[in-house]
């Protein structure tokens, strides 16, 4: 059986290989549009595990208000999507 923090590291790592980087992407300073698909795409898998902001940014080396930002964009991006600027 796995621990919690083996199990969020292997999410976290399968986020990653479906996205084509590494860990080590992520928790850089790289900005270019895959990595940040990544980041966020690590960012609400974690969220869904039940991890506060505060938890994902010590696990991808951000803080918790660049985490909200990741999952904000996530919500923009739907709504932009969805035909609900604003």
């Amino acid at each position: 059986m796995e621990s919690p923090t083996e199990r969020i590291d292997r999410i976290m790592l399968d986020v990653v290989a479906k996205h084509h980087t590494n860990m080590a992407s992520i928790r850089g300073a790289a900005k270019d549009k895959l990595t940040v698909a990544a980041r966020r795409a690590v960012c609400v898998a974690l969220r869904k595990e039940g991890l506060s902001s505060k938890q994902i940014g010590d696990k991808i080396n951000r803080n918790h208000t660049s985490v909200l930002s990741l999952l904000g964009l996530l919500k923009r991006n739907r709504d932009r999507q969805n035909g609900q600027e604003g």
